[in-house]
């Protein structure tokens, strides 16, 4: 009998864990996405505004003058971008309120 099977029915497996090395991880190809500067402020400035951050803080590729600078650039896009929709819905919700005053 082996290891790792049961002794009887009534006994759980016995399961086996095998370390992996970092050089034997995830191919270079999956990391290379990420660790890109190109992508990651694209995903930044198209996709996740401020809530992408932490995956510039996680890009080896940028230093820590690059990263605050990146931090400080798309919070403020965010916020641009926030308050120009807030502008457009308030502008919308006023013409529609006149619209309903003129009939």
């Amino acid at each position: 009998m082996s290891p790792t099977e049961p002794q009887d029915a009534s006994d759980e497996p016995i399961y086996e864990a095998t370390v992996v090395h970092p050089e034997h991880g995830p191919s270079t190809s999956s990391q290379g996405v990420t660790q890109s500067k190109a992508a990651v402020l694209a995903v930044l400035f198209l996709v996740a505004g401020v809530f992408g951050v932490p995956l510039l803080w996680i890009n080896k590729r940028f230093n820590t003058t690059e990263r605050i600078l990146w931090t400080v650039v798309v919070t403020i896009y965010t916020f641009l971008l926030v308050w120009i929709a807030y502008s457009v819905v308030m502008w919308s919700l006023d013409q529609i309120a006149a619209s309903r005053l003129g009939q």
